[in-house]
């Protein structure tokens, strides 16, 4: 939760070890916390394999309620290998498995309805999106009220959708409605505050109000830094879109600082071998080559595209992007 992949990666293995000769179904959740950090460092299909792995052996065991947590995991590292069929298949069998056991209220319900809309609007589905994401926000609002971070961070999903489908006076609306719960609702600000303000951010982006954009973005790099850290992924995220408003606005040289950062700190969180850390070499390398370094531009652009084609299927995008 602090963004301190490499410790947790070693408690994992740790856990892993210490289970040994254990009883099969503790040692089986043992993998599987191991394979959630796995996923979290990017070793997506690693992930997949202990993943599995782990639930093989909970189906075996008949630990039902266990495995369905797992599935979650095992349909996000689908999803990260983009395998959206797959991954929907897992996410739609794990919700009404916990909706079947639990109720529509539960938490763990929410949290797979949750996962299963973010894969539909990552994949493009943005009306079958809508229609869950709109109804977490009602079992929030009847649970939670109107005033609850809860029910703010629904608000968000639903704003951050509507970001991304141009509808942006309405998105404006439903996160600045959540940014005020949290204003209200805590104490101090914190990392969560910080993402708020960053999906809000995204909104005066897609509308060109760099000023706007940057000011919530510099408050949101303060917060994260003060609540875990810059190498946090919300810091992480605040530091990389203040630099594309940098780049967008003139400020050549500032950007170009924010994405070595945003590098720096993606390798000591994930490693030198990620996909986030493809995609800030290739956005610097963009930089670099619109303020007349083509030479340095293409060395990047080359290492990113290395690390592309490790990492990603023959026919993704962003390979498409590294050779353009």
């Amino acid at each position: 939760d602090l963004g301190e992949y490499a410790r947790a990666d070693t408690l994992a293995r740790s856990a892993v070890s210490l289970r040994l000769g254990a009883e099969a179904g503790d040692l089986a959740l043992a993998r599987a916390r191991l394979g959630a950090v796995q996923l979290a460092l990017g070793q997506s299909a690693e992930a997949e394999a202990t993943l599995r792995q782990s639930l093989d052996v909970l189906a075996r065991e008949r630990r039902t309620e266990d495995a369905d947590g797992v599935r979650l995991q095992l349909a996000k590292s689908l999803q990260e290998q983009d395998r959206w069929d797959e991954a929907e298949a897992l996410y739609r069998q794990s919700h009404a498995a916990l909706q079947a056991r639990y109720g529509a209220r539960h938490p763990e319900t929410r949290v797979a309805l949750a996962a299963l809309a973010g894969l539909l609007r990552e994949s493009g589905r943005f009306g079958e999106a809508e229609t869950l994401y709109r109804r977490a926000l009602t079992t929030a609002r009847r649970l939670h009220g109107d005033d609850h971070p809860e029910t703010a961070e629904a608000l968000r999903r639903l704003g951050a959708l509507y970001t991304d489908t141009g509808d942006l006076d309405r998105a404006a609306r439903l996160l600045d409605h959540a940014i005020t719960i949290l204003r209200e609702t805590y104490d101090r600000p914190n990392v969560r505050l910080a993402d708020h303000l960053i999906a809000r951010a995204a909104a005066d982006l897609h509308e060109q109000d760099y000023e706007g954009a940057r000011s919530l973005l510099d408050e949101a790099l303060e917060i994260a830094r003060a609540d875990v850290g810059e190498r946090h992924p919300v810091a992480l995220a605040a530091l990389n879109d203040r630099a594309y408003v940098r780049s967008y606005t003139g400020d050549m040289e500032g950007a170009e600082a924010d994405y070595r950062r945003v590098l720096a700190g993606e390798r000591a969180l994930w490693g030198p071998v990620h996909s986030e850390v493809a995609t800030t070499m290739a956005s610097l390398s963009t930089l670099l080559y619109s303020t007349g370094r083509p030479d340095e531009a293409i060395e990047l652009q080359r290492e990113a595209l290395g690390l592309r084609r490790q990492l990603l299927p023959p026919d993704h995008p962003d390979l498409a992007n590294s050779l353009y």
